[in-house]
């Protein structure tokens, strides 16, 4: 399989990964409060639905994956993660096999059973994976992605794209499954798929790493400094209230209990004791935003004084990314 056909393979199975989270988004809103008649028979109907589509989207996600396997074995990157993409498919399959089936005869049942199943598909990770693989080919071969992707405006600011901003806030809930080279790939991906043009150079500053008791207090935040057409950007992330389950990095269940139960506190911690109650003596998340904020607005002014320079954050993170901006905004005054 040339490597057009792979692109146009992946491009194929990210849609049907999104098209997944789509089902199990519909899944959840399908969930009835009450039981009356009516309600079952339309909950029947729905349900037939939804689960006529997740066959027809699992069907289609062995197929591609099964194409890309028969032939895209030559790279190691990319046999890697279509190993580990394999390896996920199978696993749910396995669980929906070895989990007892629900009461038939119950139509919420039935439900809660499509959304375990959609669940088991592990969405997320598969879609990075799938992403990963993309912009890698993007990395080696640009022009041939270009061919094979969806024309669209080409934008003078990344910035202008919603979608741009929204997987770049995405990705900050998603970096476990990054290493720094993959998110520099990842990020001029998100550039040439969402604005249409090619950046020239990618820094990735993390909080965790700049900051260390960043990850004491539970504040994360990321940065991305990207040239285009000689223009310098930096995008600054604020992570909100979210902890996850399902760092490949920590292999211990007990011990991504522990993770996520400790970033979540710490998270609702400031939440409510700083932002609700007003209690001043715990604003420690506030202070390290604006601590990186510094450290990212001076370094990627001394690069280039010209950088513009944006700010991102949903929940949590959108409270720090806003009172972070004042401050930013003198930053940017001040230094010469």
């Amino acid at each position: 399989m040339e490597t057009t056909v792979i692109i146009s393979t992946l491009f194929r199975l990210a849609k049907v990964f999104d098209d997944m989270g789509k089902l199990l988004f519909k899944a959840h809103l399908d969930v009835p409060l009450t039981f009356d008649r009516a309600q079952s028979q339309a909950l029947l109907r729905r349900n037939n639905r939804l689960e006529f589509s997740y066959q027809q989207l699992k069907t289609s996600k062995t197929k591609l994956l099964n194409q890309l396997l028969a032939t895209a074995g030559a790279d190691p990157y990319l046999w890697a993660k279509l190993r580990r993409l394999q390896a996920l498919d199978v696993a749910s399959l396995a669980a929906v096999q070895a989990n007892p089936q629900f009461n038939r005869q119950r139509k919420i049942n039935r439900l809660k059973q499509l959304i375990i199943n959609l669940q088991n598909e592990k969405i997320n990770e598969s879609t990075v994976l799938t992403k990963q693989a993309l912009a890698y080919l993007y990395h080696i071969a640009p022009d041939k992605v270009a061919a094979t992707s969806k024309p669209g405006p080409i934008l003078a600011d990344p910035f202008d794209s919603r979608a741009f901003k929204m997987d770049m806030m995405a990705l900050n809930y998603l970096d476990q499954y990054f290493n720094v080279q993959e998110l520099q790939y990842y990020v001029k991906y998100l550039v040439f798929i969402h604005a249409h043009q090619a950046a020239e150079a990618v820094i990735h500053y993390d909080a965790r790493t700049v900051l260390p008791n960043a990850e004491q207090t539970g504040f994360s935040a990321v940065a991305y400094y990207v040239t285009l057409n000689r223009q310098s950007y930096t995008y600054i992330s604020y992570k909100g209230t979210e902890g996850t389950m399902d760092d490949p990095r920590i292999k211990s269940f007990t011990q991504r209990l522990d993770n996520y139960v400790r970033e979540s506190y710490q998270d609702w911690k400031y939440n409510i004791d700083a932002m609700l109650i007003g209690n001043t003596e715990n604003d420690e998340q506030l202070q390290l935003a604006r601590r990186f904020t510094r450290y990212v607005v001076r370094r990627v002014r001394r690069i280039n004084p010209a950088t513009i320079i944006y700010g991102l954050g949903h929940s949590l993170g959108g409270i720090l990314c806003r009172r972070s901006n004042y401050w930013m905004n003198r930053l940017m005054v001040a230094i010469p």
